[in-house]
C-alpha cells in the first residue's frame, strides 16, 4: 500500500512540474533592429591543410569591397 501512494506523490510531483514550467513569454512583436557603423562580413579563409597559410578577408556591403590579408 505504501508503494502505490509513493508512486501517485512522484506522479503528481512529476504533472505539477510540468504544469509549473508552462507560461507564455511576453515577446515584442518588433524587435529592435542593430545598429552598426559597418555592413559587411568576415570570411576566414582555411588555407591548405598542415600548412599555415590561412587568411581572413573583409567583405563590405555598402561599398561592394573586398578588403584581403585583414590580419
Amino acid at each position: 500500500m505504501k508503494q502505490i501512494k509513493l508512486h501517485n506523490l512522484f506522479i503528481a510531483l512529476a504533472f505539477t512540474t510540468v504544469l509549473a514550467s508552462c507560461h507564455k513569454d511576453k515577446i515584442d512583436p518588433t524587435p529592435d533592429k542593430p545598429t552598426a557603423e559597418r555592413a559587411g562580413i568576415y570570411i576566414l579563409n582555411q588555407g591548405g591543410i598542415g600548412k599555415n597559410n590561412s587568411a581572413l578577408t573583409y567583405y563590405d556591403y555598402t561599398t561592394k569591397a573586398l578588403i584581403g590579408d585583414l590580419f
